[in-house]
């Protein structure tokens, strides 16, 4: 299990930019600065966790990857690494699906009472920079960020700034786990908002006089100062 040890949620939330009212008070409730892990219960499963079980997911061959959705677009992938602490971790998600391109990620410790949460994500802002989206590629959700041989679980959400769905930009959260909390910690995602920062500006390269610059401008300054 991870160490008892309490650390220190890290948010960094750039000046309000005039040319763009973002609403990162939405951000923060869907990134919020602590996660807890929820005891499974295998009498009373989560209506939230779709095709995910703490427990069968650790199982030899349950851990999959690429696998099509039904009916859908989406596609289910999984991965087991360890976290901070030297506690090995699932990572679930499916997605992305519907006009909001939303994600769901389960999240399970391997351990007595198989600590889990359900959660969702979305990558709608996506369709902003889907022109130049091969500098993003890949996408990820479970990754060592700082390259201490843990990984961290990394949740992207919108940034919106609008009420359309097209006017919502790409903001990538990283959490790290502390016992059966994960904390978010923007000074690990900086490495990951830079690239995406550079795909904005790339965009903007590209398409000077593309009808949201002024916003897609300011989600790469907010990316860089973040």
């Amino acid at each position: 299990m991870a160490s008892a040890h309490t650390i220190e949620a890290l948010i960094k939330t750039p000046p309000i930019d005039k040319a763009c009212p973002f609403r990162w008070d939405e951000l923060e409730l869907d990134a919020p600065a602590r996660i807890s892990l929820a005891t499974f219960n295998p009498a009373a499963p989560s209506d939230e966790c779709r095709e995910f079980d703490p427990v069968e997911v650790f199982k030899p061959g349950a851990c999959k990857s690429g696998i099509p959705i039904p009916d859908s677009q989406a596609e289910l992938d999984c991965e087991i690494a360890p976290m901070r602490g030297g506690a090995n971790v699932a990572v679930q998600t499916i997605g992305p699906e519907g006009s909001g391109r939303y994600w769901s990620v389960g999240i399970a410790i391997d351990g007595p009472n198989h600590p889990f949460a359900c959660l969702t994500a979305s990558t709608v802002g996506f369709r902003q920079v889907f022109s130049v989206g091969k500098l993003i590629a890949p996408i990820q959700w479970f990754a060592d960020l700082d390259k201490n041989g843990d990984r961290e679980l990394i949740l992207w959400h919108r940034l919106p700034w609008g009420s359309a769905e097209i006017e919502n930009g790409m903001y990538p959260v990283a959490y790290v786990l502390d016992g059966t909390e994960l904390v978010r910690r923007d000074d690990l995602a900086v490495a990951t908002r830079a690239r995406l920062a550079h795909a904005y500006r790339a965009l903007l390269h590209r398409e000077p006089k593309h009808s949201d610059a002024k916003c897609l401008h300011a989600v790469a300054t907010a990316l860089e100062h973040t």
